[in-house]
């Protein structure tokens, strides 16, 4: 007899999240918490600040003032 081997299973992501949607709750949730386990480990593994790092802004971050100060002149120009 000649042993059958299941076709390997793929899907795109926009297919997964379809599916994903169709579950029932209680199956999101394990879901979730697996996906969730497995980010804090390979955080774990790369290092946090490895992470903090590509999340970083390139050059010195805008002071409060000048936030406000360009809120302002967005809010003036918008209502004008």
């Amino acid at each position: 007899m000649s042993e059958h081997k299941p076709k390997a299973f793929q899907m795109t992501i926009k297919e997964m999240l379809t599916e994903i949607e169709r579950l029932p709750l209680d199956e999101r949730l394990t879901l979730l918490e697996a996906l969730t386990r497995s980010i804090r480990a390979t955080l774990q593994r790369t290092g946090v600040e490895a992470v903090r790092g590509m999340l970083q802004p390139e050059g010195t971050p805008p002071t409060d003032e000048a936030i406000k100060q360009a809120y302002t002149d967005y809010l003036d120009e918008k209502y004008r």
